[in-house]
């Protein structure tokens, strides 16, 4: 890790890989953003994702698979991330959804 930065509400690391990720939250929701270093070949190199939401027990699953960034090789790498949002169930989500930023 090369910084981080926090405050109430407000999360931020650097990582060695020169990823930064970002975490914000209010009463009732939450938001991450991955900042990737310029360049790179991560939308070309999407071979696929999911993104479930469990609004029973309020647990936001998410997986991508990437392929290769370089060279004929067909190794594939994996990111994974998962979000328990309520307090051991004794919480129900009324809304979920998603936003992908797209225009």
């Amino acid at each position: 890790m090369k910084g981080a930065d926090a405050y109430p509400g407000y999360f931020s690391l650097n990582l060695d890989n020169d990823i930064k990720m970002e975490a914000t939250s209010t009463r009732r929701a939450g938001l991450e953003r991955f900042t990737l270093p310029n360049p790179n070949d991560l939308p070309a190199s999407l071979a696929g994702g999911t993104l479930d939401i469990d609004p029973e027990n309020g647990r936001i699953t998410i997986g991508d698979r990437y392929g290769s960034s370089f060279g004929p090789g067909s190794d594939h790498y994996q990111a994974f991330a998962c979000d328990d949002l309520l307090s051991s169930g004794t919480q129900k989500l009324s809304e979920y959804g998603i936003w992908t930023g797209d225009t």
